[in-house]
């Protein structure tokens, strides 16, 4: 049976007016979310558009509108499981506003800016940077967008241009350390991942201002160089295997739980698992596995990424920090 429907590729939307019986301009409408149109025309523009097999365009629909509903989200890893995490919340946030990602993965750092000037170049209507590495190409970038919104989001950053959306960090240190104080550590360590990132420096900072005002120092500083639970378990199995029980450290904090997890898998595979207090930063929905049991903290994940949107849709929002809070399960227990 031969189809009815016309070739997609050669429908306009003045075809679609005439068979609807309306104006192209509520053809327009009809498929731009947000605009005043009635339900009863809507259905009617929805239906001649199945009909016909009309697609609208969006390139040519951006042409005159000069927006295209498409937020470039830049990233620079998928070993760190919160990655993940946040951008099923993010992409998801970003849909119900009728908004669509376009997803920049950064496998080189140095060239940050080259992408993000690229995306714009896609006439994004906004970036949100959600990787973990900011370059001194990132700092000339932020200063020459200034058509759309730029936010960086769970990073923190100095420069005056772009939006910042992150937990406090500092006090999310302290936290963590007033928990290990209170459940008897007397020694403590810390373990970081990437090199010269912001937040490493801030829940290091806010962990160690602690330990010290209450008479304890940092005892030991480990570096995994990636958010990847492999090389946080090489790294601390080779800890383990320098140290005796009585040298090492009762407790220690690790900047994510990706790195938790590389922890407790070396305590594990040493036969000490429960001797030293572990605990990770970010409560993704592996730390609830009694494999882990992982104690950590809660980024106020939600309440972010709506700022966030908020940024994209050129409300008025400020840079901002927001106290997360701790999920206090079993890891940060030694036996």
């Amino acid at each position: 049976m031969k189809s009815n429907k016309i070739n997609s590729s050669k429908v306009t939307s003045v075809e679609v007016a005439e068979l609807a019986g309306v104006s192209r301009w509520t053809v327009s409408r009809a498929f731009t979310s947000g605009k005043p149109i009635s339900e009863e025309a809507r259905q009617r523009v929805l239906l001649a558009a199945q009909q016909l097999g009309y697609k609208p365009n969006l390139l040519a629909r951006s042409l005159s509108t000069h927006k295209t509903g498409v937020i470039a989200v830049v990233v620079d890893t998928f070993q760190n499981y919160n990655v993940m995490k946040l951008l099923d919340q993010l992409t998801a946030a970003l849909q119900k506003h009728g908004l669509r990602a376009l997803l920049i993965n950064v496998i080189d750092e140095d060239s940050v800016a080259d992408l993000v000037e690229h995306a714009d170049q896609l006439q994004t209507d906004g970036v949100i940077f959600l990787g973990a590495t900011l370059t001194g190409d990132f700092v000339s970038l932020a200063s020459k967008i200034k058509r759309i919104p730029l936010v960086i989001s769970f990073r923190d950053c100095n420069l005056s241009e772009p939006l910042v959306l992150n937990t406090d960090d500092y006090t999310a240190g302290r936290d963590i350390s007033e928990l290990l104080i209170n459940g008897g550590a007397l020694s403590f360590g810390y373990i970081v991942g990437p090199s010269g990132i912001s937040t490493r420096v801030n829940r290091r900072e806010g962990y160690e201002d602690h330990l010290k005002e209450n008479g304890f120092t940092l005892d030991l500083v480990l570096s995994a160089t990636n958010y990847d639970q492999f090389i946080a378990y090489e790294v601390f199995c080779d800890y383990l295997e320098k140290t005796t029980k009585k040298d090492r450290v009762d407790a220690i904090f690790c900047e994510n739980d990706t790195i938790a997890f590389g922890v407790i898998d070396a305590l594990r595979a040493h036969n000490c698992l429960g001797s030293i207090a572990v605990v990770g930063f970010d409560d993704i929905s592996f730390a609830k596995s009694p494999s882990y049991n992982l104690t950590t903290y809660a980024p106020p994940v939600t309440e972010l990424i709506e700022l966030t949107v908020q940024a994209m849709l050129k409300d008025d929002v400020q840079s901002t920090v927001m106290k997360g809070k701790l999920v206090v399960r079993e890891s940060h227990k030694r036996k």
